[in-house]
């Protein structure tokens, strides 16, 4: 089930190299979306509908979880602290990404250039290195 959900999400919305999940107790989450209600103007923003809205979530959002956890690329983020550390913590997963990718592309190029193997262009090379 994970895998045919993680298929469909790349199918629908993009390859996925990192998912970044916020977690946040639900009390707290329910809490912020009631103060958020008190200025927003949404009426939607009251206890009743927000837990509602959490299940619907996190019903999704498991199946998701489960199969980006399986493939290392799940990077889970305690979100119930202030902003600045939360901001902290995703901009350093960012820039490990950022590091690999640039790794990975340079070690690509490598590869084209010096084996004629891996290369994306049709004409120099029969397949292509999926990473």
């Amino acid at each position: 089930m994970d895998l045919i959900i993680g298929i469909q999400f790349e199918n629908d919305v993009a390859p996925c190299n990192i998912l970044i999940y916020f977690d946040v107790p639900d009390e707290v989450m329910t809490k912020r979306l009631v103060k958020r209600g008190e200025t927003s103007g949404r009426i939607d923003d009251n206890e009743e509908t927000i837990i509602k809205r959490l299940k619907t979530f996190h019903e999704e959002t498991t199946p998701i979880l489960g199969y980006y956890g399986k493939q290392g690329k799940l990077v889970t983020i305690d979100a119930n602290r202030k902003s600045d550390e939360v901001f902290f913590d995703v901009s350093n997963e960012l820039d490990k990404l950022g590091k690999q990718l640039a790794f990975i592309l340079s070690l690509r190029e490598f590869l084209c250039d010096h084996t004629n193997l891996l290369c994306p262009y049709p004409n120099r090379a029969p397949f292509n290195l999926m990473i």
